[in-house]
């Protein structure tokens, strides 16, 4: 019983390292969001955004705002699956507090990604977000999608 108790304890500790998240805000455009605390910035420009590890990638870049009107974010990432041949896609929006969003997830060429479009109609900034996951990792990549917040 007690080899159980132990065994039992271990295996909480490592799930919890393993989901451990930290806050990290892009500073060039108050976005903040929570990634894994083994997450290593690859580049941070007013642009771009690019961070990973060795299980999930993400990229965030600023696109045109005109034309986009946050009613339809599903159906302009509908539009872009179908570019980017997505396959198994499935598509919903996000109940962001300061944030108007969409995601659309799926594999592209045997990849599975999870594409993000953002938009703040308060300072008319458009963000569109790419992750990318190994199997196994989706929970953390919809943790990442669910925490975009606006500062």
């Amino acid at each position: 019983m007690k080899r159980i108790l132990v065994s039992l304890t271990v295996i909480f500790c490592l799930c919890m390292v393993a989901n451990a998240q930290q806050r990290y805000t892009w500073k060039q455009y108050g976005l903040s969001f929570s990634v894994p605390t083994n997450f290593k910035v690859l580049e941070n420009t007013a642009e771009s955004f690019e961070a990973e590890n060795n299980n999930i990638h993400l990229a965030i870049e600023v696109i045109d705002y005109d034309g986009i009107d946050p009613e339809d974010l599903g159906t302009a990432l509908g539009t872009m699956a179908v570019e980017l041949k997505m396959k198994n896609s499935e598509i919903g929006e996000l109940a962001l507090t300061t944030l108007e969003g969409a995601f659309i997830e799926g594999e592209i060429d045997g990849v599975n990604v999870c594409l993000v479009l953002l938009c703040d109609t308060e300072s008319n900034i458009a963000l569109l977000s790419s992750i990318t996951y190994a199997d196994g990792f989706e929970q953390q990549a919809t943790n990442i999608v669910n925490s975009f917040s606006i500062k």
